[in-house]
This record gives structure tokens, sequence and C-alpha cells, in this order.
């Protein structure tokens, strides 16, 4: 589940994701996938016209998680008493913020898939 950190733990957090490159969102997005427990991850690119495409296998996200994701200081790394447990999360948050990102997951438990767009400041979440 992602979820919002704390307003006191914000406040000392600076992220350490710097997207630089299209190897550098290859390398965020393949992270992402891996820890999502995919057995199977397969990345496209079209460098004509700086797409890049990560599809994966793993476990999904609820439709409450998608609509925390990509939001600054939004991570999976919480406890359930809402200790802080390591930084992530934050990487499509900067890649949004100089590309247009399409998030397109089904939970594993849920019959829907869901989408969710982010392009800089505004975004949405669609089924």
């Amino acid at each position: 589940m992602i979820r919002k950190i704390s307003e006191k733990h914000s406040e000392t957090l600076r992220s350490s994701v710097v997207v630089t490159s299209v190897p550098n969102i290859v390398f965020q997005l393949v992270e992402n996938a891996a820890q999502a427990k995919s057995t199977l991850i397969q990345v496209s690119l079209r460098l004509s016209t700086w797409q890049v495409v990560c599809e994966d296998d793993g476990h999904g996200l609820a439709k409450e998680s998608l609509e925390q994701i990509g939001q600054r200081y939004a991570t999976s790394k919480l406890s359930s008493e809402g200790a802080f447990a390591g930084h992530q999360g934050e990487a499509l948050c900067s890649i949004a913020e100089c590309a247009s990102v399409r998030i397109i997951s089904k939970f594993s438990r849920s019959p829907v898939c869901y989408e969710r767009s982010l392009h800089g400041e505004g975004d949405r979440v669609t089924a």
C-alpha cells in the first residue's frame, strides 16, 4: 500500500532520486517492477520519440495506492505504525516533472485495471 509520509518526516527528507537520462528512467522502472515481485519484465525503447515502456507481471497496485503513486513523499515503505522504513517512491514523480507518465495496473485480486496519467502538476485516475 502506498501512503503519504507524515509531515513531520517529509520536512526532514529530500529525495535522492534525480532522473537525468533515459537509462536512469529505465533503471527506476525496472527497480519498481522487481520490487513488485515481477518474474517477467519487458522494456521497450523508442528513441525517435523518447518513449519508454516497461511491462511486468508484478502484483499490481490497488486503486487506492494508484491514486497516491507519483506524488511527493508517497511511499510503500511505511510500517503499520506509520514509522518510515526507507525512502522510495518518488521516481515516478521526478519522471513526471519532465515527461508524461501513464501507469496501467491491475491488482491481483481485482477484476478491473486502473490507469493513472501523470503530467507535472495535474493527474487523473480512470478505470
